[in-house]
């Protein structure tokens, strides 16, 4: 049989046997039928005779293909042909994350298997555009760092180079979800008397689609005993035992995706 020497897993391509005499033609992948292969009659009205299949293959690594030919004339015996080698790999790839938010650091990570496969992965958007480039592959994998720059739902694909041995290929898409940054307002500040506690109105924010949690730093002042933060409301408490003085915090709320 003659194919090209690498295909891609799961990805159709086509199989030819060239032989002397009209008949049919069994394609076999490591000496069994390849199912819908296993009698394709010879098209050609004179010699050379050709059969073809259109083959895809369900496993990786190295694939040894050949052909039996059945002679329509009992004239002729059956024959085998030579075997072929084929190389067959796939890609595939992970993310650190499924949902993020601007500026936020996802890993992606690119499995191409057989793990012998040399090369290098690119990551890209359904719109072709790079995210991040991997180095070469170490046993089958390679990592890159993707900050994320824009809000919405990204289809992140990797594209595997392929190497002397096994074909280019690239991985089906998977939706990230890259939330906006988050907008804070509300609140205000506390104003209380030593020995009375006080509250603020609730801190709220927009965007960001996971449970929100608030936190609060001391950003210039004196001890901020006494002061904090309800971590799931926003409300800025100061107790009674607050002392004396004035106190700029900041105030910070995570979207916890």
């Amino acid at each position: 049989p003659s194919s090209a020497t690498t295909a891609t897993y799961n990805s159709s391509v086509t199989i030819t046997a060239t032989v002397s005499q009209p008949g049919n033609v069994d394609f076999k992948v490591g000496g069994s039928s390849i199912s819908g292969c296993s009698a394709k009659a010879s098209s050609s009205s004179s010699a050379p005779y050709t059969a073809t299949c259109s083959w895809t293959p369900s496993s990786t690594g190295t694939l040894v293909l050949s052909a039996t030919l059945t002679p329509t004339s009992a004239n002729y015996a059956s024959s085998n042909s030579s075997n072929l080698n084929i190389y067959v790999n796939t890609v595939s790839f992970t993310s650190s994350a499924s949902a993020t938010t601007v500026g936020k650091d996802l890993t992606l990570t690119a499995t191409v298997d057989p793990s012998a496969a040399t090369g290098t992965v690119v990551f890209k958007d359904s719109s072709s555009n790079t995210l991040c480039t991997t180095g070469s592959l170490s046993g089958g994998t390679a990592n890159c760092v993707w900050t994320t720059t824009s809000s919405g739902t990204i289809a992140v694909h990797a594209e595997y180079s392929g190497d002397s041995t096994y074909a280019s290929s690239q991985s089906s898409s998977t939706n990230i979800t890259v939330n906006a940054l988050q907008t804070i307002s509300g609140g205000g500040n506390v104003s209380t008397t030593y020995g009375t506690a006080a509250s603020s109105t609730a801190f709220t924010s927009s965007n960001g689609t996971g449970t929100k949690t608030w936190s609060i730093a001391k950003t210039s002042g004196g001890s901020a005993t006494g002061i904090s933060v309800n971590s799931s409301s926003g409300v800025v408490t100061a107790s009674a035992l607050t002392p004396y003085g004035t106190f700029n915090m900041t105030v910070t709320v995570t979207d916890n995706v």
